[in-house]
């Protein structure tokens, strides 16, 4: 929860880069929380609110994320169409890269390829 928070925290911050760990916990946690809040407001305008508030902050931790990768925030755009939906999503899949343009990795290390081992 606490890179949930941190998530929260940096709404507008489009600057930097965002690990695997803090952005699929983003999307997780808002995703269970928006299906317990239609769940729960079945009706109404209310239900509505959550997602429009999410969305700057899902914005700038997807922007990060991309950072990460070594790639422009603008590739995001691609989510606008249907078939750009695949790569982006291979694109946060991706493991992180050494220092870049975008900064030095956010925590120092490049983590290992967990397949790696196996083979």
């Amino acid at each position: 929860m606490t890179l949930y928070f941190k998530c929260l925290r940096q709404y507008s911050d489009f600057y930097g880069r965002a690990r695997r760990a803090e952005f699929w916990t983003f999307w997780i946690v808002t995703g269970i929380v928006n299906s317990i809040l239609i769940d729960a407001l079945d009706a109404g305008i209310a239900r509505y609110i959550f997602p429009v508030a999410i969305f700057c902050p899902w914005v700038a931790v997807a922007v990060r994320r991309l950072h990460d990768t070594g790639r422009s925030g603008w590739i995001l755009l691609l989510a606008l169409s249907c078939i750009g939906v695949i790569p982006l999503f291979v694109f946060f899949m991706e493991q992180s890269h050494a220092s870049n343009q975008y900064g030095p990795t956010p925590d120092g290390v490049v983590g290992p390829k967990p397949w790696k081992d196996l083979y």
